[in-house]
């Protein structure tokens, strides 16, 4: 269970250099004229080490998301007594109650500042969709479960299809290409609807569920999962400046999620739990000690989800009026919204937790 609450403490500590990193883009790209003579759009620093840098976060912390919905799913496995789907479902149920208010007043925050209404559910359910995804996924969980103590392997292929089947017409839209129904397709699927993600809490949820043997085979293809990481991970580097001269566009976007992208982030998942019960005598007290943050912070995982972004859009925006220059040096402006989107939510909930706010702090980070 630790190990499980490290891995969601790594997961959520990306998320602010994540969200940062789509600023840093935004001051390379789009808001030279702030700090520069030159006119935005301007994609001069395109292939610099900046944009080298911004390009490798934005890959390399792909599996933050997928994480997260990993260890919700082995969670959900190991909360599964029995096999009533009435108790399963309640149990669902009470989880999607704790998450709906913050979801709530979250998403109003956003929307306040950004001064305006959302113009549709979609954009409104978007833009913390991992939590309107994670409730479904909790609420339909009783029938994956007795599901998957029945064919476990076909509920994987059906989940795996379900996604990649979301994600091809996303692909060739990124390279603007058409695919007959692609805009069918996307519509019916947004990051919020379960198909989209379903894979990665199916296969928590069937690693939970057989966690001996899920352990044996993942020890057992350690270090063939290891170079796996890093193959897909130089290749998902790759696969966007493939993209980049395969579009007409002067580049793909910070969105642009690949085939070895999305490789990668199930093969790190796979890997860190392959690493379970391996040990080195010079790094053990090392990690002890860092493992021990990081399950406190993902135990909060939920309260950095939904507060870093807020955060970090402030200082971006009093950066961008205030201090402009700032936006032009990457190293002092991405550390600034790293330390913020991080540090920002932690000090707020330890505010909260420490003051007669305290009775509202499950209503806020959930």
């Amino acid at each position: 269970m630790k190990r499980l609450l490290v891995l969601n403490g790594i997961a959520v500590s990306l998320l602010p250099l994540h969200h940062a990193a789509a600023y840093g883009f935004n001051a390379l790209f789009q808001w030279v004229d702030r700090y520069s003579g030159a006119s935005g759009p301007n994609f001069d620093r395109l292939g610099s080490v900046s944009y080298y840098a911004l390009l490798l976060i934005r890959q390399w912390d792909a599996f933050a998301i997928p994480g997260f919905l990993f260890v919700g799913g082995v969670f959900t496995a190991f909360l599964a007594h029995g096999d009533s789907v009435r108790t399963h479902w309640q149990a669902g149920l009470s989880r999607v109650k704790k998450l709906a208010p913050p979801l709530a007043l979250w998403t109003v925050f956003h929307f306040l500042l950004l001064t305006r209404v959302p113009s549709s559910l979609n954009e409104m359910l978007g833009v913390y969709y991992f939590i309107p995804l994670l409730m479904q996924l909790y609420l339909i969980s009783p029938w994956l479960i007795r599901f998957a103590r029945r064919h476990w392997r076909l509920l994987l292929v059906i989940a795996f299809v379900l996604q990649f089947g979301a994600e091809v017409p996303r692909y060739f839209r990124s390279l603007g290409l058409d695919l007959p129904g692609g805009d069918l397709i996307i519509a019916a699927t947004p990051l919020w609807f379960f198909p989209s993600r379903s894979f990665w809490f199916t296969l928590g949820l069937v690693a939970g569920l057989n966690m001996p043997a899920f352990k044996g085979w993942v020890a057992g293809h350690r270090h063939r999962l290891a170079v796996a990481v890093v193959v897909t991970a130089v290749l998902a580097l790759v696969e966007v400046e493939v993209a980049n001269w395969l579009t007409t566009r002067p580049w793909v976007g910070p969105t642009f999620s690949g085939v070895f992208r999305n490789a990668y982030a199930g093969l790190v998942i796979l890997f860190y739990m392959a690493l379970d019960g391996a040990s080195h005598p010079r790094l053990d007290p090392i990690w002890a000690r860092v493992s021990r943050w990081l399950a406190e912070i993902g135990g909060r995982s939920i309260g950095i989800y939904l507060a870093n972004s807020p955060a970090i859009y402030v200082l971006a925006s009093l950066l961008y009026h205030f201090a402009p220059q700032v936006l032009g040096n990457q190293v002092l402006y991405q550390s600034a919204l790293i330390v913020t989107g991080l540090a920002g939510p932690l000090l707020l909930m330890d505010l909260t937790r420490r003051t007669p706010l305290r009775r509202v702090y499950p209503y806020v980070f959930g």
